[in-house]
């Protein structure tokens, strides 16, 4: 999942298809079938994204996730979520 607020010029489409196979869920969301970690995921496209961007990976298989440019109050917040759902 990806809030874009920024104009940023990366081709995040591009970036996620050269990860695997993917389908565009609605405008912000993608279902995508990859070898790669949450992490390499996240590294990857964050460097399709712009400054006031945000990005949210799930790993369904592996309970994993990894997140990017939400904020430090976010941040202590997802992990209390995500360690009490895993």
């Amino acid at each position: 999942m990806v809030d874009r607020k920024s104009r940023s010029t990366g081709n995040l489409e591009d970036a996620i298809a050269s990860l695997g196979p993917a389908y565009a869920l609605m405008p912000n969301i993608w279902i995508l079938a990859t070898d790669q970690s949450v992490n390499a995921v996240r590294n990857r496209l964050v460097q399709e994204l712009g400054k006031l961007d945000s990005l949210f990976v799930i790993d369904a298989s592996r309970g994993k996730a990894a997140w990017f440019n939400f904020g430090p109050e976010v941040d202590v917040r997802i992990r209390r979520v995500w360690k009490k759902a895993s």
